[in-house]
């Protein structure tokens, strides 16, 4: 996409989230490199759009892509939440707002289908807990 096309998405009423800079699984590199990544995609975007970012997903997202390095820094870019990418579903209130499971779907019925019946679908639901 080009930057006119996200920023007629964002106009369009759609969130823009931040996914780092160039991809890079953010569990390999040293956490200097994650705030690199992390908050600078954040300060890109949000110069580019003019426009506050405040959801990030991990790149990959699986729980060896990340560490406590990533989530921290995360949350210290100033983001409101992160997504993984986890399989399941989470329940309100989220137990944690920085580690949000994704689900991903290769057709609209099969999101449907993954949103209606999880537990068919194979997913489990992410239960919060208090506090």
């Amino acid at each position: 996409m080009s930057w006119q096309q996200v920023r007629a998405m964002r106009a369009a009423g759609h969130g823009i989230g931040s996914h780092t800079i160039s991809h890079r699984v953010l569990a390999t590199l040293s956490p200097q490199a994650q705030a690199d990544e992390i908050k600078g995609s954040k300060r890109s975007l949000e110069t580019i759009l003019g426009h506050e970012v405040s959801s990030f997903a991990y790149p990959v997202g699986g729980p060896q892509h990340i560490n406590e390095h990533s989530v921290r820094l995360a949350r210290e870019a100033g983001y409101q939440q992160a997504f993984t990418f986890l399989t399941g579903l989470a329940s309100l209130p989220l137990a944690d707002r920085f580690t949000i499971p994704r689900e991903s779907a290769v057709s609209l019925q099969v999101l449907k289908a993954k949103a209606l019946l999880p537990r068919v679908m194979g997913l489990q639901v992410a239960h919060a807990a208090n506090g």
